[in-house]
Formats: C-alpha cells, structure tokens, sequence
C-alpha cells in the first residue's frame, strides 16, 4: 500500500509522523495525486474522522487514478463514518482483534 507521499495527522513539529513529509490540518491541503497515510485522532474537538474522510473521498473523486490512502481506524460499527466507509467503496483490508 505504499510508499506514502505524507502522514496527514500529526502534531505541528511532526513528533508523531510515520513519514518525512507531513501534515498537521489534513482538511486544508490537497491530497491528489499522493499515497497518503492517515491515523486521525479517535477524538478530536477540531476534527473528526467523518470530515477527514469526507475530504479523502471529494480529493479522490477529483484523481482516482493516482490519489490513495490507507487510514488506521477503530472499528466503531455504529459510527457515521463507517457507513462512509461502506458507500464510497472503500475497502475494509485487515482488523484487528481487540488487545
């Protein structure tokens, strides 16, 4: 799933950051034409993972063929999110067991 071209939530120095390239505000940048890793915060008064993935899919729709993303995220089934998820035509490609 990659080389990721950036880590899209981290804080502001990049303490965090999985890759060189990074971002702190993911909803303001311009994810076409990169492979982009992304760990949202679980909670978040700014930002939520429905926004960010929102984001995702309208920078997608605009280069499918060369945009990407791969997002860590918990499995909250009942979330909004995750019928998102289901919609757009993500794919689910691993879980993981709780523990």
């Amino acid at each position: 799933f990659g080389p990721f071209d950036v880590d899209a939530c981290c804080d502001a120095k990049g303490m965090n950051a999985q890759v060189k390239r990074f971002w702190s505000d993911c909803l303001v940048q311009q994810w076409r034409g990169l492979t982009v890793w992304c760990n949202p915060p679980y909670t978040s008064e700014t930002t939520s993972i429905e926004s960010i993935l929102r984001h995702f899919i309208t920078e997608w729709r605009a280069d499918p063929e060369s945009t990407s993303a791969v997002f860590l995220l918990p499995v909250f089934s009942s979330a909004r999110w995750m019928r998102l998820i289901r919609r757009s035509g993500m794919r689910i490609v691993h879980t993981y067991p709780r523990g």
